[in-house]
């Protein structure tokens, strides 16, 4: 075991790095990976779930996809984990699956442009 003190300053000072770099794709999942894995520990459920949530508007309004997808997924974790109702997590999990398919369409899509671009 760790110390507690240290890890909540180290996590603290990483969201503050984090949230003065600006915005693109990598600060995105940087910061899914620290509110997901690491700041929950040290803040409520409640604010996880917001923090995430906000990240994954952020994403969407970039046309970072990947990102979006991510942080909607652990946010609809951590809301598992807060007791909200299983039918409305039922209903917005179905509709991350329904996106991520339809995400899962396009990139091959644009693949198949990509490649025949290549080869003419």
């Amino acid at each position: 075991a760790g110390d507690y003190k240290e890890a909540r300053y180290w996590a603290n000072a990483t969201s503050l790095i984090l949230n003065t770099s600006g915005t693109n794709s990598i600060l995105n999942r940087a910061n899914i990976v620290l509110h997901s894995f690491v700041q929950h520990f040290f803040v409520s459920t409640q604010e996880t779930i917001f923090s995430l949530l906000s990240i994954n508007k952020t994403a969407a309004a970039m046309g970072d996809v990947e990102s979006a997808i991510y942080s909607m997924l652990f946010s609809l974790r951590f809301s598992f984990y807060a007791g909200e109702n299983l039918a409305l997590l039922l209903n917005s999990f179905c509709e991350l699956l329904r996106t991520m398919k339809r995400y899962k369409e396009v990139a091959k899509a644009a693949l198949i442009v990509v490649v025949m671009i290549e080869t003419l």
